[in-house]
């Protein structure tokens, strides 16, 4: 294990030959594989917590919001590294993370959605191919019997897509962005769709942690307004559709 005092200039001065760095190489992955090892430990005594602590069994393993607190602080605690790196590892721990607390099918549309979806979740439970939203949709529905029943589905999101209408009605949400991570003054590409809301968590501009919410109105325009609001009267012309939690560092909210 690598000795976590260590002066960071003594260790690199330490790297003067092939060897040398092929010995420090195989020890960080040694000290990285036990650490992951630990990690996937605490999602398993998670899944047991969660399970004493609700019998019924239906806690919420998915907790998009969480997620993209932890890569907001991640990219922020090491600049230097590239942010697509850091990001691809923890979806992967993510999914990871998930899937050994919670079995998940998810439902995908086409090529549109079908490379994000499988960056997003890709250690996590198996894949549903749909040719368009509306039988995906379907499949989330409460009254589908368990083996025909999704967990979420990836959709493709942006201009000119209507899917979303009528999510207040079917108890659907929208609740993550995919990918989580945006270019500043980016919009997500394609969204999850769950059961249940976004975790609640709180924006932190510092971080590039940002909250979207996102709001039909009269069932013909969606636009994301900041921070989390909710309206009162569900059943009016101006609708709560859902939540996103996304980086994107420089994003004016």
């Amino acid at each position: 294990m690598l000795d976590p005092n260590f002066s960071e200039d003594d260790w690199r001065a330490g790297l003067r030959d092939v060897e040398q760095v092929r010995a420090s190489i195989d020890q960080i992955d040694a000290a990285l594989l036990e650490l992951l090892e630990r990690r996937m430990q605490c999602s398993v005594a998670m899944g047991q917590a969660k399970r004493r602590a609700n019998p019924s069994g239906n806690d919420i393993v998915f907790r998009p919001g969480r997620e993209a607190s932890i890569l907001a602080r991640m990219v922020v605690a090491r600049p230097a590294l590239p942010t697509d790196l850091v990001y691809r590892i923890w979806r992967q721990i993510f999914s990871a993370s998930c899937q050994v607390q919670q079995a998940f099918r998810i439902g995908y549309v086409g090529q549109t959605t079908q490379a994000p979806a499988l960056l997003h979740f890709g250690a996590m439970g198996s894949f549903q191919g749909f040719d368009d939203p509306e039988p995906a949709l379907e499949a989330l529905g409460t009254d589908q019997s368990e083996a025909s029943k999704l967990d979420m589905a990836v959709l493709p999101f942006g201009e000119g897509l209507t899917w979303w209408r009528d999510l207040a009605a079917r108890g659907l949400h929208i609740s993550a962005s995919v990918p989580t991570l945006l270019a500043e003054g980016e919009s997500p590409k394609a969204v999850v769709v769950t059961r249940h809301p976004c975790d609640l968590v709180e924006g932190d501009a510092a971080l590039g942690l940002h909250v979207w919410t996102l709001v039909s109105r009269d069932g013909q325009t969606l636009e994301h307004l900041p921070g989390y609001q909710v309206r009162a009267d569900a059943r009016g012309p101006e609708q709560v559709i859902g939540h996103l939690a996304l980086v994107a560092l420089g994003l004016a909210s």
